[in-house]
């Protein structure tokens, strides 16, 4: 893998993932916005502070589009039809109310990883040993790429 690749970021695809879960499961489905983003396009006079909670389960809007860093739809409020835009980074949280099932979001930022900014540590071959020797600070740096070793559970 050249260094110039990414990881993308963890938080769409979660995001995602919770919302076709309650999707699937006919649940209803809130999300939590922080309005204080400029970029957050809501009907601001059913905003609480800097919060808004919106229904997006799909019988709830329209034309609904989430990608890796925003998500769109159209709502009606006040029987007219409304446009919404919400940077995924603005968003707190994503639950059914009904069966509080959900996750709520530490602030973050979107952005994609390089993946030479990951720090991986090298794992011991010795799985006997609970816990990953730290690197010692004396250690000469090695050249060699960090690799990731698939521990066993310990058979009790």
């Amino acid at each position: 893998m050249q260094t110039s690749e990414c990881i993308h970021a963890f938080f769409p695809y979660l995001f995602r993932a919770t919302y076709d879960w309650l999707a699937d499961n006919n649940l209803t489905i809130y999300v939590e916005v922080d309005t204080t983003n400029p970029q957050v396009i809501v009907p601001s006079q059913h905003a609480t502070g800097n919060l808004i909670i919106l229904d997006i389960t799909p019988e709830a809007v329209n034309k609904l589009k989430i990608n890796n860093t925003i998500m769109e739809f159209e709502a009606r409020f006040n029987n007219k039809i409304v446009f919404i835009s919400i940077p995924l980074s603005s968003v707190i949280s994503i639950y059914n109310p009904q069966y509080e099932y959900g996750i709520k979001f530490q602030p973050t930022i979107n952005i994609a990883i390089p993946l030479d900014l990951v720090n991986l540590q090298e794992v011991p071959k010795d799985t006997t040993n609970k816990t990953p020797q730290q690197p010692s600070s004396t250690k000469p740096k090695s050249s060699k790429k960090p690799k990731l070793t698939l521990l066993e559970k310990p058979t009790d």
